[in-house]
């Protein structure tokens, strides 16, 4: 009887402990309005769009001046997220918190550091 009840306890906490690390990562996903007060006109605003793509996250940015980069690598450990993408053939780090609809971080580039912060999208369901 106390294997059984350890069995079962067992599997209750691994079940938990998936649970929580798929709603980590999914609290990341999805769009993203953004805005980067210091960064350069254009490039200041925009959507971040994250997404799953089997055990990892994707996504691209698609800045209010029309153009678009794919997101190079994307990792979300708790609240935290890792992003690193090329804009303009520059390198750029984003380290971020998430807080529920919110996120707030930097934006690392060669001249520095910028603030971010973003509020999620609600989405658009078609019919």
């Amino acid at each position: 009887m106390k294997r059984l009840l350890l069995l079962l306890a067992l599997t209750v906490a691994l079940a938990i402990t998936f649970t929580a690390n798929a709603q980590t990562k999914k609290s990341a996903i999805g769009s993203w309005k953004f805005e980067v007060p210091q960064a350069p006109y254009g490039y200041d605003k925009g959507i971040l769009l994250i997404v799953q793509q089997g055990d990892s996250l994707a996504g691209e940015i698609n800045m209010d001046s029309g153009e678009s980069f794919k997101l190079n690598k994307i990792s979300s450990k708790k609240d935290s997220i890792i992003i690193s993408t090329y804009v303009q053939g520059e390198l750029v780090n984003v380290n971020a918190k998430i807080d529920g609809d919110r996120m707030f971080g930097q934006a690392y580039w060669s001249q520095g550091s910028m603030d971010l912060k973003a509020e999620r999208q609600e989405s658009v369901t078609q019919e």
